[in-house]
């Protein structure tokens, strides 16, 4: 009891500390001047932390997408992430003429599906940016009767300096973060659906989405990825009563640095995990929990939560919470994975109990089971079977849809096979998800050699204090290479990660390891070193230079 009673304590104390702050910060220059005198510290981990806020936020109102009429111009600043074109192409399907500006050049599926949707796009250091224009042919050009603008985006640009400029004249111009659009325009009044955590998010959600879908709730839902099952990551709900979001703790907008998932109000959550992440915005563990404890703290009294029961993070997080959860684990929590079978055919079965008593079986039949893909499943299960018996849902589909689920895309997804060797993506940037992801195929392919590919490119693997935990997480593949880091010029060189390093101890131990920093000299190596059956796993969260595609031929050429 004496544990409960200091975690209700130390619960309130943090949140209470972390609001107090914020209301602080809320009324630091208000005029939304940049503050020049701005001093800045280095976290421990090497980067350079504000300790003031530069930008508050000048509105005494934050505009609704409900009072701006059909027809108007929607200016959207950042456009060219997938959450971004997403929002474009719901705003454009709503009958709205939309732009949008960029500071770095568009190019993939962004720009195609931009093109496809006549959407002009300027650089963002354009001063004209704002000025009267349309993106339909033949329309009247106009000014923006509102500026969504993403977190991409900071002060320092040019149409951002002009719309807070303008914002203190006669002529302002209404605008609003993404993270307050989707709030209050996608989620609005619905039942939300939240897939929170450090892991899973996207697969997760995914699942969820899909599950609502075949339980014909006519749900909408935002994922950051492609899932499999459905014609995109996002619908917009015109009847339906439910929205699935997947919940990201990264910041929301300059002049409000907190999680994005404060800004949804969650209903329902699935808490996957919490392991530090987001150095440049988290310097500490206890300031990436904190955020968790206030998403926790939000919670209205007939919200549900289902946390992993066996991660530390989410256990603290948990400690004094009062308000109604369940959990879920491998071993331990209220629902359980028992009698696991993978079978010859790559399908997965396993039963499902809650409190030692079966509940239903299920059957990935579709979705690689890695142990954390079946822990994925068992978290949508066990809060769609929760809300099943509020809402008259039938068990029995949500079997049906969790078995059908494919996944989404670079989730352990095969881009090839020649003489054997499989090439596969994953998205896995943390050093938990590289150890995750490797453990997964080595329990799935027992006796093949797997190749651990990984481009180290997030703030959470650019830093010098990554490297034991590297060296842990790649340890269990049989062969490694380490590409080229992400951006480290906000880094001092002694804060850098250094793979040559990495590349060494990996070797010392055992595991024969090369840091290859070019893509091309990469795939050469796979293709002259690769043998027949090895499992090739390619992990980044950005596009490695095309390495997939470039390893791919490789092996054709040879081969073929």
């Amino acid at each position: 009891m004496l544990w409960l009673i200091l975690g209700v304590l130390l619960n309130i104390v943090l949140v209470s500390m972390t609001d107090a702050n914020a209301s602080t910060n809320s009324n630091i220059n208000k005029a939304c001047i940049l503050n020049e005198d701005s001093t800045t510290k280095k976290s421990q981990l090497g980067f350079a932390v504000n300790s003031q806020v530069k930008v508050s936020d000048p509105r005494t109102s934050v505009p609704s997408l409900k009072d701006i009429p059909k027809g108007s111009r929607i200016h959207i600043a950042g456009i060219a992430g997938k959450l971004m074109v997403r929002i474009a192409q719901a705003l454009v399907e709503a009958g709205y003429d939309v732009t949008g500006s960029d500071p770095k050049e568009i190019f993939g599926d962004a720009k195609r599906q931009l093109e496809e949707m006549g959407i002009d796009v300027m650089p963002s250091q354009n001063d004209n940016t704002l000025d009267p224009k349309t993106s339909v042919p033949g329309g009247k050009p106009q000014k923006p009767a509102l500026v969504v603008i993403g977190n991409v985006m900071g002060p320092g640009y040019t149409e951002i300096k002009e719309l807070l400029k303008r914002y203190n004249t006669d002529q302002p111009i209404p605008f609003i973060s993404s993270i307050e659009l989707i709030a209050d325009y996608f989620i609005a009044d619905k039942n939300s659906i939240g897939v929170a955590g450090s892991h899973g998010k996207t697969t997760t959600s995914a699942l969820m989405a899909y599950i609502t879908s075949r339980l014909e709730l006519s749900p909408g839902y935002f994922i950051g990825g492609d899932p499999l099952n459905l014609e995109s990551g996002f619908r917009v709900s015109k009847d339906g009563q439910w929205h699935v979001i997947e919940a990201d703790e990264y910041d929301d907008i300059f002049w409000q640095k907190l999680a994005k998932f404060l800004s949804y109000k969650l209903k329902y959550t699935i808490l996957t995990s919490i392991d530090h992440d987001h150095f440049d915005l988290y310097p500490t563990e206890e300031d990436y929990r904190l955020a968790f404890r206030r998403l926790l703290q939000q919670k209205p009294e007939d919200s549900l939560i289902v946390a992993y029961a066996e991660n530390k993070g989410v256990q603290e997080v948990l400690k004094g919470y009062q308000k109604p959860f369940v959990t879920y684990g491998m071993t331990s929590g209220d629902y359980q994975p028992h009698n696991i079978q993978r079978l010859d055919d790559g399908t997965t079965k396993f039963d499902v109990y809650k409190h030692n008593k079966k509940i239903k079986s299920l059957h990935l039949k579709r979705m690689m089971g890695l142990d954390y893909n079946i822990l994925n499943a068992l978290s949508a299960f066990a809060l769609t079977y929760e809300l099943s018996q509020q809402n008259g849902w039938s068990p029995n589909t949500i079997v049906e849809a969790i078995n059908d689920f494919a996944g989404t895309k670079r989730r352990q997804e095969l881009i090839g096979e020649v003489n054997d060797i499989r090439i596969y993506d994953d998205f896995a940037h943390h050093e938990v998800a590289f150890k995750n992801t490797i453990q997964g195929f080595k329990t799935i392919f027992p006796k093949r050699t797997v190749w651990a590919v990984v481009e180290p490119r997030s703030n959470t693997t650019i830093t010098r204090a990554a490297e034991e935990q590297l060296i842990r997480a790649l340890d269990g593949a049989d062969k490694v290479i380490i590409g080229k880091t992400g951006d480290q010029s906000k880094l001092a060189e002694e804060y850098r990660l250094r793979p040559d390093v990495v590349a060494q101890q990996l070797t010392a131990h055992g595991t024969t390891t090369l840091a290859i920093p070019n893509a091309d000299d990469i795939a050469t190596h796979l293709a002259e070193n690769a043998q027949q059956g090895d499992i090739i796993v390619i992990m980044s969260n950005g596009g490695f230079d095309g390495l997939h595609q470039k390893a791919l031929e490789k092996l054709k050429i040879k081969y073929q």
